[in-house]
């Protein structure tokens, strides 16, 4: 179907289109066919801001982290600033790359440039020193964040409970309840893998039930690798975690609970 509309695009004579031809390019991206995104991005006669972003969003979306870098690094090289949209895409490249030296780079042109730390640079942020396993970084980011949404917090926990500090991830999440963000599904996965890993046994019980009360809220999403289109899909999990931990013993930690 996107190859017929771009073959309607061509026959109407729209290829000089801007708006067209970036769609195109994001189109092509999602659909993991990056090398016809790159190559209508190379033929573009002059590419604004808008069509550096397409082409860099695309290549980190796909997982292309070393080619998002590249041509961030090739924009900046020919003046163009980068914006909100191109920081947040190559900052997940970054994470991947474990390239702390850009990432840390991005977070000081945020600073002199400005702007302001939102939710959306700052969850990615966040993530990017997660995953390079730079904690003290990624929670100084999250500290200066000031209107946390579940986005935010679930990065601080993600980063907190795939890294092996369970102990904070489950902390983290008793003051997102208590600062009063409803957690989401990924939350409560998180959650649940960090109180398998030190054997919160009860807190884990606990998890388990408040997401059973949920079913009637949950949306398709991703979870790492993962999607999940069914809340049974979401409990099937929940439930082989929680039984991950029934089948070993345990010895709660109960200032956790």
């Amino acid at each position: 179907m996107g190859r017929l509309a771009h073959s309607e695009v061509v026959r109407n004579g729209l290829c000089a289109d801007f708006h067209v031809v970036h769609s195109l390019i994001t189109m092509y991206s999602r659909c993991a066919q990056v090398g016809f995104a790159r190559k209508l991005f190379d033929e573009m006669d002059d590419r604004d801001l808008v069509s550096w972003n397409s082409m860099i969003s695309g290549y980190s979306r796909m997982g292309f982290a070393k080619e998002a870098v590249e041509l961030f690094e090739e924009m900046r090289e020919k003046g163009l600033e980068p914006g909100e949209m191109s920081l947040v895409s190559v900052l997940g490249a970054c994470g991947d790359l474990g390239d702390l030296k850009l990432g840390r780079w991005i977070e000081k042109y945020v600073m002199e440039k400005g702007m302001e730390l939102n939710t959306f640079i700052g969850s990615a942020l966040i993530n990017m020193y997660g995953k390079c396993g730079d904690f003290f970084a990624a929670r100084r980011v999250f500290d200066g964040v000031r209107k946390k949404d579940v986005i935010t917090w679930n990065a601080m926990i993600t980063g907190y409970a795939q890294n092996g500090l369970s102990d904070e991830a489950i902390s983290l999440f008793n003051a997102m309840e208590e600062g009063g963000t409803s957690p989401n599904e990924v939350t409560l996965i998180e959650v649940l893998s960090a109180c398998a890993s030190i054997g919160a046994l009860d807190f884990g019980k606990w998890i388990d039930e408040y997401a059973s009360k949920r079913d009637g809220q949950l949306r398709e999403f991703h979870a790492g690798d993962l999607v999940f289109e069914d809340a049974k899909d979401i409990y099937q999990v929940l439930d082989i975690l929680y039984d991950d931990m029934t089948m070993e013993v345990y010895v709660v930690d109960i200032d956790l609970l």
